[in-house]
Order: C-alpha cells, then sequence, then structure tokens
C-alpha cells in the first residue's frame, strides 16, 4: 500500500513544487518589478494549477489515514473480544 501510495503521491508532488515555484515567481517578480498584467494573471494561473495538484495528494492522504483507522479499529475490536 505505501508503494502504491508513494507512486501516486510523488508526480502530483512534483508537479505542485514546479506550478507553485513558477507561479510565485512570476507574481513576486512582478508586482516587485512592477511588471505587466498578463505576468501577474501568469503567475496565478500556475499558483492555482499547484493547487489543483495538491487536491489528489489531499483525498489520498485522507483515504489512507481512514483505512489505517478502520484497521486500528478492527484489530482492538478483536483484541477486546479475546479477553
Amino acid at each position: 500500500m505505501t508503494r502504491h501510495f508513494l507512486k501516486i503521491m510523488l508526480p502530483f508532488t512534483l508537479v505542485f513544487f514546479v506550478f507553485s515555484g513558477l507561479g510565485g515567481f512570476l507574481v513576486f517578480d512582478s508586482v516587485w518589478n512592477s511588471g505587466s498584467l498578463v505576468e501577474v494573471m501568469g503567475g496565478a494561473v500556475l499558483l492555482v494549477l499547484g493547487l489543483f495538484a495538491v487536491y489528489p495528494q489531499v483525498r489520498l492522504v485522507l483515504c489512507w489515514m481512514q483505512a489505517a483507522r478502520d484497521e486500528y479499529d478492527r484489530n482492538v475490536e478483536c483484541e477486546n473480544l479475546r479477553r
């Protein structure tokens, strides 16, 4: 399960860092140097694409946590039945 988790997480993490980094750089550079509106909009679009790349990661982490919690609860119930 961990291999599957990392196989899905790593590409989305890289996409998030690339888009967010480039978008943040464009927005910062255009604000610092009084750049054009096109540069600000391009940076904002890249930041939003980076945030869209985070959504599958968050869903996968929540599903993984729920599965781990269910497994823990099942083990606790088995221990209580054995007593």
